[in-house]
């Protein structure tokens, strides 16, 4: 069963693979049964358009991470920081990769999604003055799908 548990500068997990992008006394999304020497399943997913403002955002930034605050609904404004520019509390949950990119989200939302799988789109419109995607026209948008039995499975 996936979880979020507290680390330190790399998974405390026998085989677990360290993420380079973790902070100390941050949570990480983790899979407790399994040792991750294989990925499963991808937690985060992309559709092009969103992964053509990800590399556009790349090219003049640099790397970047993702953070997706707590809200009332799938619509809250995902956030866009180049990577270092954001500092993960406790209270941000690490769930995976996008592109490489390393995606949190707020832990109340994890306890929300955590047997969702999100997609990542880019919509019309302008996004949260502190993202990066702010006044490019077009903004990073969160939509969840719950998980059928099978996928599931893969989680425990």
């Amino acid at each position: 069963m996936w979880q979020a548990v507290r680390i330190g500068t790399f998974c405390r997990l026998r085989k677990c693979r360290p993420v380079a992008t973790h902070i100390p006394g941050i949570y990480c999304a983790l899979n407790i049964k399994k040792p991750m020497t294989e990925k499963l399943f991808t937690r985060v997913i992309a559709t092009d358009s969103a992964l053509a403002q990800l590399e556009s955002l790349r090219e003049k930034y640099g790397p970047v991470l993702f953070f997706q605050p707590g809200g009332p609904n799938d619509s809250s404004t995902l956030m866009c920081y180049a990577l270092g520019e954001f500092n993960a509390g406790s209270d941000e949950v690490y769930l995976d990769n996008l592109d490489g990119m390393p995606f949190y989200v707020e832990h109340e939302k994890f306890e929300l999604w955590k047997r969702s799988q999100l997609t990542i789109d880019v919509v019309k419109g302008t996004g949260a003055t502190d993202s990066l995607d702010h006044g490019t026209g077009k903004h990073f948008l969160t939509r969840s799908r719950l998980l059928s039995d099978e996928e599931n499975k893969l989680l425990e």
